[in-house]
């Protein structure tokens, strides 16, 4: 996989592209390699999409995000996506963690909004995905989280 996406993410003229093989809970390895390519002291975007949930004690998974907003100047942006909570996920989430590895943990919308704690949220806040500034006139609830979020000078 490695050997592939060095292959297809070239950096350009007018931007630089670089691939991380890395464990994301070792933040201070992903951002002292992040720091080759992206300057730290301008806004960046943080995107977690799939990953918190892998990270399944709720303690460890707040420090890993405070470890990589505490790396990001005033004005960057936080975006986070994950499963949430549900009878039907529940069942999912239990047979996954029986047969698969990593183990994946579920966590309810209000659990998922600590991720943003401290941070300016982008209206409407944490909801499921679809909810968030849909584009279909009748956009249907579904057990997916989301959020986006600025981080306000003077955070950490």
């Amino acid at each position: 996989m490695l050997t592939q996406a060095r292959a297809l993410l070239t950096s350009t003229p007018t931007g630089a592209t670089q691939y991380l093989h890395a464990d994301g809970r070792d933040a201070g390895a992903v951002l002292s390699e992040a720091a080759h390519t992206l300057d730290f002291h301008r806004p960046i975007a943080l995107i977690m999409s799939g990953i918190l949930g892998h990270i399944t004690d709720d303690t460890e998974a707040l420090t890993m995000v405070r470890a990589y907003l505490a790396a990001l100047a005033p004005g960057s942006y936080f975006i986070a996506l994950d499963g949430s909570h549900s009878l039907e996920h529940g069942a999912a989430e239990k047979i996954w963690n029986e047969q698969a590895n990593p183990p994946y943990v579920l966590r309810s919308p209000a659990a998922f909004a600590a991720f943003f704690e401290g941070l300016d949220l982008v209206e409407p806040g944490v909801t499921s995905a679809p909810l968030w500034h849909p584009t279909d006139p009748d956009p249907q609830h579904l057990d997916v989280v989301c959020g986006v979020a600025r981080k306000p000078a003077g955070a950490w």
